[in-house]
């Protein structure tokens, strides 16, 4: 039987080579380049605008929001707080709008498509993800770049620094002192007892968000936001001991109108059953 043939040069140079040869390293394979480069599974994902973290962590949120659409078969379930409103026609179970992280993806998830990597969460939806006492509508974001026009979002075109700025679970949300000090800059009175709800839990103090209205001197609703501030840190302070947590009344009322607002809207009937928190769903990364 004759030796078999060896490979032509044009054969052998269509080949690729394994391993680098003594000239140097060899040119990547076709194979390789696309392995390199894959296209991205969370590229299209909710949240994807600010961090593949947020992508990933915010599409079994949103899947779960596709399992309760809002109808009023669901009125007792969001009455008795088994199904928390996320957004219009948005729910949830209870227990995945539990931690400041599933509520800042949540806040993106709602935004939708239209998020973009400079929206910076704040305001009443940042209140929101602190204290988790009710979804904001409309939802608040700030951004230093050109104002944005998303349907039941307030695009707020404002100056904040990184330092005012926290990463929750790859969000980008402003820091209780800021949200607390831009609250009661824009609400005045509106904002008294959300605030006094960041200060009495202690997610910030009263000295922590006078320094951020100090750092917005002059500007609109400085002078008031710090006569309210001082009505503030002296009811915190006068509090008597074992007092029922201000969070606890905030989360009561709030979730009262927010029911009342939520079943005046009419949303067909359609039955579900509420399924009990499971330790097997995908956790994100709490604060």
């Amino acid at each position: 039987m004759p030796p078999p043939q060896s490979p032509s040069p044009a054969a052998a140079s269509s080949t690729p080579s394994a391993s680098p040869g003594p000239a140097g390293p060899a040119a990547p394979s076709p194979a390789i380049s696309a392995q390199e480069s894959p296209s991205l599974p969370w590229a299209d994902a909710p949240c994807a605008a600010w961090s593949q973290q947020a992508a990933e962590l915010a599409v079994p949120l949103e899947q779960e929001v596709a399992r309760w659409p809002a109808t009023l078969s669901h009125y007792d379930d969001v009455r008795t707080g088994a199904l928390v409103p996320v957004g219009k026609g948005r729910l949830v179970p209870f227990y995945l709008a539990e931690h400041a992280s599933d509520r800042a993806l949540l806040v993106g998830c709602a935004v939708g498509a239209r998020l973009r990597s400079d929206h910076v969460i704040a305001l009443w939806s940042a209140h929101w993800v602190h204290t988790g006492a009710a979804f904001p509508d409309p939802i608040d974001l700030m951004t230093l770049s050109h104002r944005s026009v998303i349907p039941g979002v307030r695009v707020h075109h404002s100056g904040v620094v990184l330092s005012d700025i926290e990463q929750i679970a790859g969000t980008p949300v402003t820091t209780p002192a800021k949200t607390g000090a831009d609250l009661l800059r824009s609400d005045g009175e509106a904002a008294l007892a959300g605030v006094e709800v960041l200060v009495r839990t202690g997610l910030c103090t009263g000295e922590q968000i006078g320094e951020r209205l100090a750092a917005a001197r002059g500007g609109s609703g400085s002078r008031i936001a710090r006569r309210l501030l001082e009505q503030i840190v002296r009811r915190c302070e006068s509090a008597p001991a074992g007092a029922e947590d201000a969070d606890t009344r905030e989360r009561a009322v709030l979730r009262v109108r927010e029911v009342e607002l939520w079943a005046r809207r009419g949303y067909g009937a359609q039955a579900s059953t509420i399924p009990l928190p499971s330790t097997t769903l995908p956790s994100a990364v709490t604060r």
